[in-house]
């Protein structure tokens, strides 16, 4: 893991100073470092750090030791935060970014390796890793069941797979939905969320029995759909909090600064948390409308208090941590402060670095895990004064790289990132409403795409750097980069990988498809080459030329269309993939599968 050389606090100034297009932001300027890197300066990890998706933190029972997953560096740090200590590191594979942590029996966490497909379980005590089970090719949410001793797996594909913890035998391997989060247990129910749409499953048996969406929000003229579920949570007494996104639903004009023409703070996106209760997850009542969280850019981690009054989120692109009161979330106003206490002032962002988890220690502590440099902050609850907080340094290599840096910026005019629409590099699975082009699926950055340029869905963007300066600086109002740093951004996205899957179950099927893709379905007269796309705008029978997309990763990017009018790849043979796209019209249903399995494959 290299890069560029740079002392530990030139790492953090660099990393904080592009938030406004200066100098990282201090509440005394004599205190800044005189060495401090120019704010231009570009620096490429090697290999390049992976997008954020938080929630990587976890305090065992005794309220000291706090377990971080850094799947920056494939590492997990063991860190006793009353020592201000690191207790121990266990290493793992390279590439396996480890995630979600859950505590186990006899002194045991386990993790789950959202690029490993396995799950990895670390002994406390000794500092050392005793098992490594496969369990699926990205797993993400993981539960664990005191009373049966079993594991609860919720994997990208769908599956739900429950494993004996001690062993990593398999018990259970149940099919759901696609793009799988979090798992909850509650009783013989688990509830299971959808990263993009925020969905909540409740499941009993082998049965969904109810599908619960947040609330759709209103703020005067502006609606505000749910999306994007960071995190769910157990709330003590029963029930879920999601931490999510909502994203306007109501026209948006083309215009620079389009992105923060909104209500709240301005954004397009902005962060809320959800309580659903008993009553509503039985389905009883319908979900209240979220609490608005100012600020928010990528909250990607919140933690509840034991007595749940007490709510903390972090935001990884403004790093800022906020402490809000539930019993003052509004139902109403989704602007309302409620009983937001108030980020962080920047002088202490400039020591915490960048936020990307956080947990609770106690009735009067949380802790903060931060990603770059790695460490750990203890804080108190109640936020007694501006005094700096020291982190808890844990060590490793610099994994600062300029292109993540933009990508996850929150745009100061906007409180916007990238990454807030391209969740972990990926897509929101949103269809936006713009003014004049109509709706617009957002594209999916994952793969390899500046291959596939020009760019948007009427290819009028030439190149990465053009992109960047269309969206990140005008419509976002984010800081004007350099062309040296638009190429570091380039180069980033470019390193995002495809998700990984499972094989196809049925080889024979796939095989019949591509023929059928290359030949009489007339797919590849514009899906071509390696990235399937001739980088041309075709007309489809639509109303309008649009760009040919490229197709890898597709089974992950639904819904499909430019207007999203197809939930499933099936979907897009029907009237609203338009009826000059391909010759798909004669081909039976038996063809259309397989058709469809060889997309998937892909």
């Amino acid at each position: 893991m290299k890069a560029r050389s740079l002392s530990l606090v030139a790492v953090l100034a660099l990393s904080l100073g592009g938030f406004a297009g200066g100098a990282a932001c201090s509440d005394d300027s004599e205190s800044e470092p005189e060495d401090k890197p120019e704010a231009k300066e570009v620096i490429l990890a090697d290999p390049p750090p992976p997008p954020i998706s938080g929630g990587t933190l976890l305090v065992a029972e005794d309220e000291r030791t706090a377990v971080a997953a850094d799947p920056d560096r494939d590492l997990v740090w063991i860190v006793d935060t009353v020592a201000r200590r690191v207790l121990g590191q266990v290493a793992l594979q390279p590439d396996d970014e480890p995630g979600r942590i859950v505590a186990g029996d006899a002194g045991r966490v386990h993790v789950a390796l959202r690029k490993g497909g396995a799950i990895a379980t670390v002994d406390l005590a000794t500092a050392s890793l005793v098992a490594r089970y496969p369990v699926c090719p990205a797993p993400r949410g993981l539960a664990f069941d005191g009373e049966t001793g079993s594991l609860h797996v919720a994997c990208v594909d769908g599956d739900l797979v429950s494993l004996d913890a001690a062993t990593g035998a398999e018990l259970r391997r149940l099919p759901l939905e696609r793009d799988l989060r979090d798992v909850v247990i509650d009783g013989p129910r688990l509830f299971v969320s959808r990263f993009r749409s925020s969905e909540v499953l409740v499941v009993e048996g082998d049965e969904v029995v109810r599908r619960l969406l947040p609330a759709t929000a209103q703020q005067g003229p502006d609606i505000f759909e749910p999306a994007v579920a960071w995190r769910m949570m157990p709330m003590p007494g029963g029930g879920v909090a999601v931490l999510h996104q909502r994203g306007k639903a109501t026209p948006i004009e083309i215009k620079p600064g389009a992105y923060a023409s909104g209500a709240c703070s301005g954004a397009v996106v902005h962060g809320t948390v959800t309580l659903l209760d008993e009553d509503t997850l039985d389905g009883v009542v319908p979900p209240v409308v979220g609490s608005y969280l100012p600020r928010a850019v990528l909250p990607v981690d919140g933690a509840l208090s034991a007595d749940g009054q007490t709510f903390v989120t972090i935001s990884a692109g403004t790093r800022e941590i906020m402490r809000l009161q539930t019993k003052f979330f509004s139902s109403t106003l989704i602007c309302g402060p409620g009983g937001y206490e108030g980020a962080l002032k920047r002088g202490l962002e400039t020591i915490l670095g960048q936020p990307i988890a956080v947990a609770f220690a106690g009735e009067d502590r949380f802790v903060v895990q931060t990603r770059e440099p790695a460490g750990i902050i203890v804080l108190p609850l109640e936020k007694v004064d501006d005094s700096v907080v020291a982190p808890i340094e844990l060590g490793g290599a610099s994994r600062f790289d300029t292109g993540h840096h933009f990508f996850h910026l929150g745009a100061e005019s906007s409180l916007l990132s990238c990454a807030s629409c391209h969740v972990e590099g990926g897509d929101d699975g949103r269809t936006w409403n713009f003014i004049p082009d109509g709706l617009r699926r957002t594209q999916n950055l994952r793969g390899g795409i500046t291959a596939s340029a020009p760019f948007h869905w009427k290819g009028d963007l030439d190149d990465m750097q053009v992109l960047l300066d269309d969206t990140f600086t005008a419509r976002m109002g984010g800081v004007e980069m350099s062309e040296d740093e638009k190429s570091a951004v380039a180069r980033w996205i470019d390193s995002i990988p495809l998700l990984p899957r499972a094989a196809p179950s049925d080889p024979a099927a796939v095989e019949r498809g591509r023929l059928l893709f290359e030949g009489p379905a007339l797919c590849s007269s514009c899906h071509e080459g390696p990235t399937y796309t001739n980088h041309k705008n075709e007309s489809v029978g639509v109303g309008e030329e649009l760009q040919t997309p490229a197709l890898l990763g597709l089974w992950a990017r639904g819904p499909f269309m430019h207007d999203g009018c197809a939930p499933t790849i099936r979907d897009r043979f029907t009237p609203c993939g338009g009826p000059a796209h391909g010759a798909t019209g004669a081909l039976s249903s038996v063809q259309l599968d397989d058709l469809v399995a060889f997309l998937e494959s892909l």
